[in-house]
């Protein structure tokens, strides 16, 4: 097993046939993981997949990612969970329009947007969309309308600092 720092916020560790990134934004990690593992990853059957949310989806790395997946036919998922919110902003104060999936389009990666909040729908269409990347050696993009429910910074309920409508919250337990 092969580890090694990649600035101070990310740590890259190599197994056997799978990559995995850590990192706390989306940051170079990502760029250089697609650059380096994809001509490994084209002599496999193996992807990459790489979770983001939706304030991370505000950051040019992403784009420099999305285009370089799409121009070199890199196989990775590319998953993005829109709940709405960076930490405690919401995408109403953080973007003119709320169009992730649109935006990821412009760079022809195959986009799928997930909102009908049915969980088996879902795993179905994801495992639809890995299939497609194993095959076809290409990137996707899979876009997921969700919510967050519990906290995002800490293990304690963030929701005394009056982020989000109570409303709100409540109307997307019910769902």
């Amino acid at each position: 097993m092969d580890s090694w720092l990649n600035g101070v916020l990310n740590l890259k560790i190599r197994f056997i046939g799978v990559f995995v990134t850590l990192s706390v934004l989306f940051g170079c990690a990502e760029t250089q993981l697609i650059v380096h593992t994809a001509k490994k990853i084209n002599k496999k059957n193996s992807i990459t997949v790489t979770v983001i949310g939706d304030g991370g989806m505000e950051e040019g790395i992403v784009y420099e990612s999305l285009n370089l997946a799409a121009l070199k036919e890199v196989p990775v998922l590319f998953i993005c969970e829109n709940n709405l919110y960076s930490t405690h902003t919401r995408v109403t104060e953080r973007v003119s329009k709320n169009n992730i999936s649109s935006k990821v389009k412009q760079f022809g990666l195959r986009t799928l947007k997930l909102n009908s909040g049915n969980y088996h729908d879902h795993i179905t269409k994801i495992k639809k969309e890995v299939d497609f990347v194993r095959k076809n050696k290409k990137p996707s993009f899979i876009e997921i309308d969700t919510y967050r429910l519990g906290p995002h910074v800490g293990p304690e309920d963030d929701d005394h600092f009056k982020f989000r409508p109570s409303i709100e919250k409540n109307r997307w337990q019910k769902k």
